[in-house]
């Protein structure tokens, strides 16, 4: 199957889940004088979860911010859009340049160390509900690695939330019927 479409395994975990001739294209970007997002990105992804009547949605300030990096200025206004995922480091880069995109597996690491923690401590309890919640961090870390803040916010509210909320329903259920 490599053989007839080109695409190698090294491929597949260099460019999509990786992400690296994406993140290389922002870096030659960047490196060619393209302009940064200074957080729009990020801000607009938390924005985007309010509801209308309390913030309305913005623009997609990351479609814009890289159709702008990637195709020259003024290519999101005549109509391209770039819908590339560009990872933790990419959207990092197109928001603070090579530092930002360094400085971006800072919060990663904290997730991380917090998720090997909570999966350790709960492998030990005999409460069925910590290692229900336990079940969705793999997922999340590798989310957090290879796609931008926007997917990795609606992964947690659309998976990560409905198992918690049932997990603290049945524990109030329980304690109720218990106590």
């Amino acid at each position: 199957m490599s053989a007839e479409t080109g695409r190698t395994f090294e491929l597949l975990l260099l460019e999509d889940f990786g992400r690296a001739g994406t993140q290389s294209l922002v870096i030659d970007r960047l490196g060619s004088g393209g302009e940064l997002s200074w957080g729009a990105t990020y801000i607009g992804d938390v924005i985007r979860l309010a509801p209308d009547a309390i913030a309305p949605t913005p623009d997609d300030d990351k479609v814009a911010a890289g159709t702008e990096l990637l195709n020259g200025a003024g290519s999101y206004a005549v109509g391209e859009r770039s819908s590339r995922i560009y990872g933790l480091a990419g959207e990092g880069m197109i928001n603070f340049g090579l530092v930002g995109g360094i400085v971006a597996f800072l919060p990663f690491a904290v997730l991380v160390r917090w998720a090997d923690r909570y999966w350790s401590d709960s492998l030990a309890p005999d409460d069925p509900s910590a290692k229900l919640l336990a079940a969705w961090l793999p997922a999340t870390v590798i989310v957090a690695l290879a796609s931008d803040l926007d997917n990795v916010l609606w992964m947690l509210i659309k998976q990560a939330m409905v198992m918690i909320l049932v997990v603290f329903f049945a524990r109030t259920r329980a304690t109720e019927r218990d106590g």
